[in-house]
């Protein structure tokens, strides 16, 4: 009886720790309780309007473009407000299945030598097959805070880290991107050739 006692005990302690593991992956802003990835980053001799466009040229290569997508470009306000999404799956007797859609909101704020990333609003959208056996929206959705997901706990856990995987290396691929500095052009004299 004391084995299946520790047992048990070590089973919901070895759960716990999991899904704690699982909760503290994603940065957690303190006044929405909701997951966000925000930073501000300093950027030496860079001016707004330059990194205005590098920011258009990082959401150009790497925000996918959809019909439902609403993105917000501002010079002048110097911001980009964009959604993005992409799709989950669940592995299926033979092949992937799509599970759902998970969409979030890109803030990015432009100032002369520096900017401010934001990504947030992370919800999950439940998918199903219709008829026409084609993987189409419920209207279901669920926040990605949620802890638990009944019946599909190790697909949910899956899903949390390859978010947090894309979104890293977004991330990674913006601040390189505003790196980049525009080299002045250079402008060619013509020259006179002269006659033999």
């Amino acid at each position: 009886m004391k084995a299946l006692t520790l047992i048990i005990i070590s089973n919901l302690l070895i759960l716990l720790n999991h899904q704690s593991r699982a909760q503290s992956l994603f940065p957690i802003d303190s006044a929405s309780n909701k997951i966000q990835y925000s930073d501000v980053v300093i950027t030496d001799s860079i001016f707004a309007p330059q990194l205005y466009k590098n920011a258009e040229k990082w959401a150009a290569l790497h925000l996918k473009k959809q019909s439902n997508q609403q993105t917000e470009f501002d010079l002048k306000q110097g911001f980009i407000k964009c959604t993005n999404s992409f799709l989950v799956y669940t592995k299926g007797m033979m092949s992937k299945e799509i599970h759902g859609l998970i969409d979030y909101d890109v803030y990015i704020e432009i100032k002369d030598q520096k900017y401010r990333y934001t990504f947030n609003n992370f919800v999950f959208n439940y998918y199903k097959q219709n008829r026409f056996y084609e993987y189409v929206p419920t209207g279901k959705k669920k926040p990605l805070e949620e802890p638990k997901f009944q019946g599909w706990q190790p697909v949910w856990n899956k899903h949390k880290k390859l978010t947090n995987n894309i979104i890293l290396d977004q991330i990674f691929k913006l601040k390189n991107i505003m790196k980049e500095k525009e080299l002045p052009i250079i402008e060619k004299k013509a020259v006179k050739k002269t006659d033999w």
